[in-house]
């Protein structure tokens, strides 16, 4: 019985368990981040576009490009991660 107790103990969590779970936390909240921006940007882009601004819109279009394929690597991570350690 004590070894059945043990394994609901949180205290016997390997620790690797506890590091994929914040590895995919860690991987959510730069996913979030990323989301945040790019929002932010593409406020930057209608704004620029309204201002008529070629040169700003134009760089903000390319920073939205990259935030884009920011995206787009974390969320290639976090489907790894998730068919790796399952979460």
């Amino acid at each position: 019985m004590a070894i059945a107790q043990r394994a609901w103990d949180d205290n016997a969590v390997p620790a690797s368990v506890n590091l994929v779970c914040q590895t995919r936390t860690d991987l959510l909240d730069r996913l979030a981040a990323v989301v945040a921006n790019l929002g932010l940007a593409k406020l930057e882009l209608a704004a620029a576009g309204q201002s008529g601004d070629a040169v700003r819109y134009e760089n903000t279009r390319l920073h939205i490009e990259g935030l884009r394929a920011g995206c787009r690597g974390v969320r290639a991570e976090l489907e790894s991660h998730r068919a790796r350690h399952g979460c």
